[in-house]
């Protein structure tokens, strides 16, 4: 068995792109049993910068092939050309570089800003949706584990998380760029936040340490309020109803929008008969969704600077060098936890190999034993003895060689799956590919 990745993020596709494979919810669940239908086990891995599938298949180019075919129904590429358009963005990795990859992503050491909390609790989800739809089985359940355990240990003992910001954090350190160039910061600036989860709350704490004026909007309305109990204090967070979203903006200096909407929230049409009431006071709109909830077009009105989470990357790279000593400290903790893994695997596939071959070496031995001795019968108990340690001899000595190829570092797999073709030995996994194949317990 294999362990494969397919996917694509914040480095190698444009917002533009990623929003098309944005899974949640119904998407979520879809893209899982399709995945599942396709391999052994499956997870998938989706977050604003993100979207991943890891699964575990017989064969490597076939198992990606059908990935492919999976990650491109999700983004409704349903002509060739499409499938083909969405090719080059895409990168795959097998075996150590997916178990790599996944560790580094579990760390923060493939997030947008390294080091951020909120990957760990990310990939957590993304295992608990795939046990819940029954689609993972014991080799991703065990490297996600692995991932969350090695994750949890970067940020404890390194200082891979100091000062770590998350995209919220980025977002707001952008916003205040911006109106530094305007001769003040963020204090008393009127900023709107659309959405409450948990990019909206980073980044209204943010907001509010800052000195800005912030208020929520959320399509539940009780949602906004809880946010804003939660942060309370002073000064505290104001909320309004989703129904007054265009009075809200043009209230606002700053829009900050993060909520998880599969279609922009904020469109051309609405923020048009908006801007003719602002008087002509500039409005910046960040946009840290994916799906975006600005449309692109807003930023072509008069008045409007939008940004989008692509548009960060330069923010971020200033806070990277604070971290960056700690990158090194990180890679070797997360080599030792993939041996570890790869430990446990080796183990899984070849100790039952091994037990099968020595059981069935020892059912032959005995009962060829016990047909010669039965044509021996003049032999005293001291002989009859001497031929049984001859027969236990050789067919340790028989054993003595595959079985130390058994038990190689790199190698023991493959010669595991060999012995079990030369020997007739029972498998310790049934069941082929596709829908007919079986689902592994966790």
């Amino acid at each position: 068995m294999h362990i494969l990745t397919l996917g694509l993020n914040h480095r190698t596709a444009p917002v533009a792109v990623r929003e098309r494979v944005a899974l949640g919810g119904e998407r979520l669940a879809a893209a899982l049993a399709a995945a599942r239908a396709e391999t052994r086990e499956a997870v998938v891995l989706a977050t604003c910068n993100r979207t991943e599938i890891y699964a575990v298949t017989a064969h490597v180019e076939s198992g990606l092939k059908a990935l492919r075919r999976v990650l491109a129904a999700q983004a409704g590429a349903d002509e060739r050309r499409e499938r083909d358009a969405l090719e080059p963005y895409l990168y795959e990795y097998a075996d150590a570089g997916a178990v790599r990859h996944l560790l580094r992503v579990a760390a923060g050491l493939d997030s947008l800003v390294v080091g951020e909390p909120q990957i760990l609790g990310q990939v957590r989800d993304a295992y608990d949706a795939a046990l819940a739809a029954g689609t993972t089985g014991p080799i991703l359940s065990q490297l996600l584990r692995t991932a969350l355990s090695a994750g949890k240990e970067a940020r404890t003992v390194t200082e891979i998380a100091r000062g770590a910001a998350s995209i919220s954090h980025a977002a707001v350190e952008l916003a205040r760029a911006e109106c530094a160039l305007h001769g003040r910061g963020l204090r008393g600036r009127a900023v709107l936040v659309l959405g409450a989860g948990r990019m909206a709350e980073l980044a209204v704490t943010a907001l509010l340490g800052h000195g800005a004026r912030v208020t929520i909007v959320n399509r539940t309305a009780g949602r906004a309020a809880a946010l804003a109990a939660q942060l309370g204090g002073a000064p505290a967070a104001a909320t309004r109803p989703y129904e007054e979203l265009p009075e809200a903006l043009a209230d606002c200096d700053i829009v900050l929008a993060s909520t998880g909407a599969p279609e922009p929230i904020v469109t051309s049409e609405l923020l048009g008969p908006v801007l003719a009431r602002r008087d002509g006071r500039p409005l910046l709109l960040l946009d840290i969704a994916v799906p975006r909830d600005i449309d692109p077009a807003v930023g072509a009105l008069p008045g409007v600077r939008l940004c989008n989470i692509d548009d960060l990357q330069e923010t971020v790279a200033a806070g990277l060098a604070a971290r960056s000593a700690e990158v090194g400290k990180v890679e070797a903790l997360l080599s030792r936890h993939a041996a570890d893994f790869w430990d446990w695997h080796r183990a899984r596939v070849v100790v039952p190999t091994i037990a099968a071959l020595r059981e069935k070496a020892e059912t032959i031995r005995a009962a060829e034993l016990a047909k010669a001795l039965g044509r021996l019968g003049h032999l005293d108990e001291r002989d009859r003895n001497a031929v049984a340690a001859l027969s236990v001899a050789i067919a340790n000595k028989l054993l003595h060689e595959p079985m130390t190829r058994l038990k190689h570092p790199s190698d023991g797999s493959d010669y595991a799956e060999a012995a079990v073709e030369l020997f007739g030995l029972p498998r310790a996994e049934r069941g082929g590919e596709g829908a007919g194949g079986e689902h592994s317990a966790a």
